[in-house]
């Protein structure tokens, strides 16, 4: 097996010799790499430049996506529970399922956001756009405070968190004051959201829990 031990090109030729020091014997080994030491230059910095766009890739993979609640009152003459009425309206009837984002404007495509439905559940959506609060819609304009928060645009499927596993098993917050990022149980909470096997785990404890 050899080792580096000096790097150096003959000027003449411009030919690139590489002298390798064995690590078991005391002989040296003399090899051309290539004819040009130009080109020995520009594939070395091509190839570090794609390990680290790899690695910028790898971290980029590797980002958990936010997660934003807003809490739905039972109340049907409470704000919250009339929009959220009127957005399964308009579901039903083909068009996108929208909200606004908290105070933060934080939110982004990928991220999830969540209705929280006290003592009965939370549902999941996907985030899968954002617009600007000129997109608001007109009926949110009673909404006050609220005239400069994006607006986001969610998935039509979602995953139904039940109350119980929300509060024993992932942790989740009890109370919900309004929309806002997760802090409490967040790593537990998108782990039942985007993980079929753990979700199932889990629903699996809390039914022989309460049985």
């Amino acid at each position: 097996m050899y080792t580096v031990l000096i790097v150096t090109f003959l000027n003449k030729n411009k030919n690139l010799i590489i002298i390798y020091k064995s690590s078991n014997k005391n002989e040296s080994l003399i090899k051309m790499i290539t004819e040009d030491f130009d080109v020995f230059v520009k594939r070395y910095k091509e190839k570090t430049n794609t390990n680290r766009n790899m690695e910028k890739v790898k971290v980029k993979e590797h980002v958990l996506p936010k997660l934003t609640i807003t809490p739905i009152s039972a109340d049907t003459r409470n704000k919250a529970n009339i929009d959220y009425v009127e957005q399964m309206e308009r579901v039903s009837n083909g068009l996108p399922l929208v909200w606004d984002d908290s105070k933060f404007n934080q939110s982004k495509k990928g991220d999830l956001f969540g209705f929280w439905m006290y003592k009965e559940h939370v549902r999941i959506h996907v985030i899968e756009g954002v617009s600007k609060p000129h997109e608001r819609l007109p009926s949110w304009s009673t909404n006050v405070g609220q005239g400069d928060r994006n607006v986001v645009q969610l998935s039509t499927d979602n995953v139904v968190i039940p109350w119980e596993i929300w509060i024993n098993n992932l942790d989740g917050a009890k109370r919900c004051m309004g929309t806002a990022p997760v802090k409490k149980g967040l790593d537990k909470i998108l782990m039942y959201s985007l993980n079929k096997e753990y979700r199932n785990k889990e629903t699996s404890k809390s039914t022989s829990t309460f049985m």
